[in-house]
């Protein structure tokens, strides 16, 4: 019985210092970590509380699609404004979605260079726009999702503007697709 007893003293003595020795080992530990923490807060900059909100969401916005654009594929910005060319849409004719918009015009330019100004002046949720140039003799396609807008070219069809069964059914010549922040990237097939 003594033995027993004995036994379960050392037991008991063992396991009281293995727990002291614990806490001490976790009281030194503690002081290192929240001087580490210290550290890292020295070495982040200071926000600038005086920066507007919508600055800061654009940036953000901007770098968020940077991440999926493929940089060797961008082939401008989509900055020019589409005022200039002035031409309006209108209905397609037979149009069963209702969404869909036609503008048809006769002037030598890059669409895809007015897309993000065409987008904010004409297009709604939803629409998809064909932007018919008898000039260089194509049909564009725009549409959006997900904030990113997407350029098809298409070849121009004889008469296609007058029926939605016709308008861009032209073979694809190049797709684009135009960031929020305008850089336009050139589509691999």
């Amino acid at each position: 019985m003594k033995k027993i007893f004995i036994t379960f003293l050392l037991v008991f003595a063992l396991v009281a210092c293995s727990n002291d020795s614990e806490k001490e080992e976790k009281q030194v530990e503690e002081p290192q970590v929240e001087e580490q923490e210290a550290e890292v807060n020295e070495d982040e900059p200071e926000e600038e509380e005086d920066e507007p909100e919508a600055e800061a969401d654009e940036d953000d916005e901007g770098s968020a699609w940077d991440d999926l654009k493929n940089q060797d594929n961008i082939i401008g910005k989509s900055d020019k404004d589409y005022s200039e060319v002035s031409t309006k849409p209108s209905e397609v004719r037979n149009d069963n979605t209702g969404n869909w918009r036609k503008v048809t015009l006769a002037e030598d330019i890059d669409f895809e260079d007015y897309a993000k100004s065409y987008q904010e002046l004409h297009m709604e949720e939803g629409e998809t726009h064909f932007i018919v140039n008898f000039n260089r003799k194509t049909t564009t396609v725009i549409n959006e999702f997900n904030s990113l807008l997407y350029v098809d070219i298409h070849e121009y069809v004889e008469k296609e503007e007058h029926d939605a069964n016709k308008i861009g059914s032209g073979m694809v010549l190049i797709n684009y697709v135009i960031y929020p922040d305008g850089d336009i990237e050139e589509l691999e097939e």
